[in-house]
């Protein structure tokens, strides 16, 4: 799925969104950065640190919203 800025608007590195290696040097370790990618395109309620495998068994329950 492709994270959105806006309903119309992909996040852009061009338009200085933040990007993982931003996050990383932030000190977010890889499940909270997979988590909260998660959350943002509603595979999960909340962000919450996720492993990369738990990602495969999600499903787009909460998509309607």
């Amino acid at each position: 799925p492709l994270v959105m800025r806006t309903a119309t608007q992909k996040l852009s590195k061009s338009d200085r969104d933040t990007g993982v290696r931003d996050l990383r040097a932030a000190g977010w370790d890889a499940p909270a950065v997979i988590g909260k990618a998660a959350s943002l395109v509603r595979l999960i309620d909340r962000a919450r640190p996720l492993a990369a495998s738990d990602v495969a068994t999600l499903r787009f329950a909460h998509a309607s919203r």
